[in-house]
């Protein structure tokens, strides 16, 4: 496994315990794991990064709603 579906993997891992998948806690730890994702991806790369970091705070607002899109990681394009 690459280091980066490991980053992947414990972070699906890390997100999900002790919460409820579309709860408020699953998606504010999904979003904190999409964050990171973001600053990991696209360091030093300004545009991109705040592109992505854009796509979070999308995603949360849906996540909120009881929509929680897939997420496409910006390591590897998978979804998750």
């Amino acid at each position: 496994m690459s280091s980066a579906a490991a980053v992947l993997a414990i972070g699906v891992a890390v997100a999900a315990a002790g919460s409820t998948y579309g709860d408020k806690d699953w998606c504010d730890a999904q979003d904190k794991w999409h964050a990171e994702q973001c600053y990991e991806a696209y360091a030093y790369q300004s545009p991109s990064q705040a592109k992505c970091l854009q796509a979070t705070t999308s995603w949360l607002a849906s996540c909120y709603k009881g929509d929680c899109p897939i997420w496409n990681s910006p390591y590897d394009g998978q979804p998750y």
